[in-house]
């Protein structure tokens, strides 16, 4: 029988409280890198990693400008950024970061000023990897927002962000030829990626400056084809939740919700049974928005956001399985271990054939960093 439990996680040298920061999980580094976001009294631009071996956080460097409501993606131990806002304006740049050298570069986008070919400036858009192209959806730009005319037909902003965007592997940005009936415009949403299905999960946000949605679409990505789904038991009306993919199942937590109110529901929906589970847990973190969830291996993370009084955190949680993050660092450990052995010139033992694949090895895609 599966066993669910949040664990908080004592950490050292924590980053500054924020929410609306991206965030990614970097398998080579054992840690989670999180950038920018909204602090205390002003919005930020520095990186932090969190070591998951030691529970502490290092300072990694920043970005020449502040940026909130972004997202990020890992993409061959590097991260990748798209969007936000810089204290002056909504962007639609694209920034490298690399965690070896912490160096910087910002996509060429000379070339690309029709916004045609470049997505529109936004934030709070959903940016996901999917294989070998990474996805856009919705977002916001407040200075064209128009919300006096509710069909996309006759609304050129509407259709920007209602538009699914594709960046390819040769950093290409395409819009996205789709079937059916995609998602309205929205932000705060979450997209979350169904690795076995190749399918894309859209769920919730809010609506120009006050519907918030609580609709489930599926995008086929083979089929490049767009379904709404109904299932029993879905998750009350939010936006500015977090969502992260394991075992077949999207778990969604948080977020704001009608009346204004902040949640700290966990729900999941299983891609297999088309069914929507509310979960009841001991000891959840307190209500928040504005934070992210990474899928690690077997678990997931949990980390910033903001509470119902406007107060931003910097806890890191853990979303536990059937005991698997101590199993994890348990295997973190033994593989220091090993690495310093083998610095040692000691030969440990062979291991049993049996032992020697990964379930939670997962290929890199096939974006070359080097050609950004």
């Amino acid at each position: 029988m599966e066993t669910i439990s949040f664990l908080k996680l004592s950490t050292e040298n924590p980053p500054e409280p924020r929410f609306c920061c991206a965030g990614v999980y970097v398998r080579e580094y054992n840690s989670i890198f999180i950038h920018g976001g909204t602090g205390i009294n002003s919005d930020l631009k520095d990186f932090y990693s969190f070591d998951l071996e030691t529970s502490k956080w290092y300072k990694r460097g920043a970005t020449p400008e502040c940026l909130t409501g972004h997202a990020a993606v890992e993409i061959d131990s590097r991260i990748l950024m798209f969007g936000g806002w810089n204290e002056q304006e909504y962007t639609n740049s694209c920034i490298l970061y690399d965690p070896e050298d912490s160096s910087l570069r910002k996509g060429n986008d000379q070339n690309m000023i029709d916004e045609w070919n470049l997505p529109a400036q936004r934030r709070d858009h959903s940016f996901t990897k999917a294989k070998d192209c990474i996805y856009l959806l919705g977002g916001w730009d407040s200075f064209k927002w128009n919300n006096t005319n509710t069909n996309p037909k006759n609304n050129i902003n509407q259709i920007t962000y209602t538009q699914l965007w594709k960046l390819t592997d040769l950093w290409k940005w395409q819009v996205c030829e789709v079937f059916g009936e995609p998602p309205m415009s929205r932000r705060g949403h979450s997209m979350t990626y169904f690795e076995e299905q190749d399918y894309l999960a859209v769920f919730g946000g809010i609506y120009g400056f006050s519907r918030l949605l609580d609709d489930l679409y599926i995008f086929n990505i083979p089929q490049m084809m767009w379904v709404k789904i109904n299932a029993n038991n879905s998750p009350s009306k939010r936006a500015w939740h977090s969502a992260a993919c394991l075992d077949n199942k999207m778990y969604i937590f948080g977020g704001v919700t009608e009346n204004n109110g902040i949640s700290n529901e966990l729900f999941s929906y299983s891609i297999l049974e088309n069914m929507w589970e509310k979960y009841e847990i001991n000891s959840l973190p307190s209500p928040r928005c504005g934070h992210i969830s990474l899928a690690i291996d077997g678990f997931i993370m949990i980390f910033g956001g903001k509470t119902t009084h406007d107060v931003p955190l910097n806890e890191v949680y853990v979303l536990n399985f059937n005991r698997n993050y101590e199993e994890y660092i348990t295997r973190v450990s033994n593989a220091q271990i090993k690495q310093e052995l083998h610095d040692l010139k000691i030969v440990p033992p062979p291991i049993p054939i049996g032992l020697t694949v990964s379930r939670y090895y997962k290929p890199k895609i096939s974006f070359n960093p080097n050609n950004f």
